[in-house]
């Protein structure tokens, strides 16, 4: 049975650094996927549930493009700012093997609680993951389908990042280690001191950590008719999803050795639609 395909429970984590209060959120691949939408969920779920009343937010993360770097964090950040969430928010991402997350600490808790755990179903792995920490167990939040909502889609109806800087210079996001919206710290050219600026349609953006480095400032363009206060995203996935053939069927065979009722989780499964093979 070691060789046999399994279903995967994603878990995105968040560290509150004032708090020191880690957050979970958990899915199974039957309920969605991982990529930058799923991400954007967790992080406006985080945001907007778990308030703090803090007008300024400073967000860090790795480079992920798949996850985290990409226009729709991007977009989702603008928003954030748009609706009156945050007035400041700066996000850094991180370099790579020269800096260290308090996540790190957390999923390594995560770890080694695995090892004496009994799991069947991916909500299990909720239970593990709320008991990993004992002295400040993580506040986990099961993420359900109707959770997940199309922030893509949403946000590309309601905001444009253009490629370019003022100058007409290209901006590369997938270089930048600094992110500012809203409003941000600029030094006046004439008398040198630093003075707050807002730029709810800009996003601001640093190559490196340096204040010194000026910022590249690129246009978010707002589609005015796109733009009302009470829209919503609508869902990201209308069913459960399926499973590839492949591995519904080794799910199926592994569920043999799976108590009731937690058994018919993983026989009523559905398989996807096999890929047309390439001529």
């Amino acid at each position: 049975m070691f060789y046999k395909r399994q279903l995967w429970t994603y878990n995105f984590g968040i560290q509150d650094c004032m708090s020191n209060q880690g957050y979970m959120f958990m899915w199974d691949e039957t309920t969605a996927k991982r990529g930058s939408v799923e991400v954007a969920n967790c992080l406006y779920n985080f945001l907007t549930e778990f308030i703090t009343g803090a007008r300024s937010l400073v967000s860090y993360s790795d480079g992920s493009s798949g996850q985290n770097r990409n226009k729709t964090i991007v977009a989702l950040y603008t928003e954030l700012h748009r609706t009156g969430v945050y007035e400041v928010l700066n996000h850094k991402y991180l370099v790579r093997g020269h800096t260290f997350l308090q996540n790190d600490t957390d999923f390594s808790q995560i770890e080694k609680r695995k090892k004496s755990a009994v799991v069947y179903l991916p909500e299990d792995w909720c239970k593990v993951v709320r008991e990993a920490n004992t002295v400040k167990p993580f506040v986990v939040r099961k993420m359900r389908l109707p959770d997940f909502k199309d922030w893509r889609s949403f946000l590309e109806s309601r905001h444009a990042m253009l490629a370019k800087n003022r100058d007409g210079k290209r901006v590369q996001i997938l270089d930048a280690h600094w992110l500012n919206f809203g409003w941000g710290e600029e030094k006046d050219p004439i008398s040198g001191q630093t003075q707050m600026v807002h730029h709810p349609d800009e996003v601001w953006v640093r190559y490196g950590f340096s204040t010194d480095e000026p910022w590249k400032k690129v246009n978010i363009q707002c589609h005015r008719q796109q733009t009302d206060a009470n829209q919503t995203p609508g869902r990201l996935y209308p069913a459960r999803l399926k499973v590839v053939p492949a591995k519904l069927e080794d799910l199926q065979q592994i569920a043999a050795f799976v108590p009731e009722p937690q058994r018919q989780f993983y026989l009523t499964m559905e398989a996807a639609e096999p890929e047309p093979k390439a001529k």
